[in-house]
């Protein structure tokens, strides 16, 4: 009988509790559509004003470039010829050679080649020679010669 009665009140409070947490559930998701809603119709209001501000906008044309292009700069040559130091460049390529302990040479698909650092970034383990990685980098130093310091690499396939 005491058993019946103690199993009675766990239930009871369960309903409680449950009619509870139905009622905060329901009125949060009430109260989040309603200001949805509410922004909606702000966004209708807005609208003709915003066209407003661009009526009689006309884009303005550039006449035609007619000097030297210099290379892109996601090859080795274009790195060289246009990176300032603390630009950031995507490479793609392959490592050929390790120079020291953290440094490699690094040559793209024209045959050009460059300096990459792993100085404070861990080596990929499954770093490979001769295979084709998409490099993305911070230009440490182009002078006489360009150091990348590594940021991403892509893995391996």
């Amino acid at each position: 009988m005491r058993v019946l009665a103690l199993r009675h009140n766990i239930f009871k409070n369960f309903g409680k509790s449950l009619t509870l947490g139905a009622l905060v559930v329901l009125l949060g998701a009430t109260s989040t559509t309603a200001f949805a809603h509410e922004n909606d119709h702000e966004a209708e209001r807005m609208t003709p004003d915003v066209i407003k501000m661009f009526d009689g906008f006309k884009p303005q044309h550039h006449p035609e470039f007619k000097g030297k292009v210099p290379p892109p700069p996601n090859t080795v040559k274009g790195v060289r010829a246009n990176a300032k130091e603390g630009d950031y460049a995507l490479l793609r390529g392959f490592f050929i050679e390790r120079l020291d302990e953290t440094t490699f040479l690094f040559k793209d698909e024209n045959g050009d080649s460059l300096n990459v650092s792993f100085e404070g970034v861990q080596i990929p383990l499954d770093l490979t020679f001769n295979y084709p990685y998409f490099l993305w980098g911070c230009v440490l130093e182009n002078d006489e010669t360009t150091l990348i310091q590594a940021q991403f690499l892509s893995p391996k396939q």
